[in-house]
């Protein structure tokens, strides 16, 4: 599922765009939709919390684009699409670093086919996208959905032992053998990695949101919370 934002003045533009989407595109669900710049905005960008950014590039501008850029943050490239009116104003705000992250410049149309049939190829490139950074942002993603502090080594060693499943196609699987690639790998004890992953596991636990953990894990009620093969399994699942 690939998540979306737009970012356009034009308030009935957007409804239009979502109901469209909404009928005809299935794997793309609206994340937020703006206004206008605001930090609101580029702290969501910043947590790569979304897949597709539209922009109406001649109401709101290049300063997204210009932050993504000297952010550097690769999860966007060829994952925004610009909307305008007139292609020389386009013109004369892109720069060539610019094009790293623009998948496509679209004139503005009631008419919502094209840009349906853009939405279509961005979200099929992305979802058969296989490089690492996409995959490890896909487990990042889910990991601090359901609670976890990514700063914390047992979260990075469960990243690498969901990307390692993931990657090479592993549903079953037996919980020692991730500890022991991730000893092998990390050049750490296996005492160490057990035990950096449960005390991650712990935390997540203490500070989660119980209603989050319901949803995610398709719980009726929540009796206990997740083991660590379960959180493994269910987010290998959600990449």
């Amino acid at each position: 599922m690939q998540k979306l934002i737009i970012i356009d003045k034009d308030i009935s533009y957007i409804h239009t765009v979502f109901n469209n989407i909404s009928e005809t595109i299935n794997n793309i669900k609206l994340y937020n939709f703006y206004l206008n710049d605001n930090e609101n905005l580029r702290d969501i960008i910043c947590n790569k919390e979304i897949d597709i950014i539209i922009i109406d590039v001649e109401t709101i501008g290049i300063d997204i684009i210009e932050f993504i850029c000297k952010n550097n943050i690769e999860i966007y490239k060829k994952s925004i699409i610009l909307l305008y009116n007139n292609i020389l104003n386009v013109k004369k705000l892109l720069k060539k670093d610019y094009e790293n992250y623009i998948f496509k410049c679209i004139k503005k149309s009631n008419n919502m086919e094209y840009l349906l049939n853009i939405l279509l190829k961005i979200t099929f490139i992305k979802e058969n996208n296989f490089e690492e950074i996409i995959i490890t942002n896909k487990i990042e993603r889910n990991l601090r959905k359901i609670g976890y502090d990514l700063n914390d080594i047992g979260t990075k060693y469960l990243v690498e032992g969901i990307k390692y499943l993931y990657k090479n196609d592993i549903i079953e699987f037996k919980l020692n053998n991730i500890y022991l690639m991730l000893s092998k790998n990390y050049k750490k004890s296996l005492n160490t990695v057990q035990g950096d992953i449960t005390i991650a596991i712990k935390k997540m636990r203490k500070n989660c949101n119980e209603k989050v953990i319901l949803e995610y894990f398709n719980y009726l009620e929540l009796i206990k919370m997740p083991t660590i093969k379960e959180i493994i399994s269910v987010v290998n699942e959600n990449i």
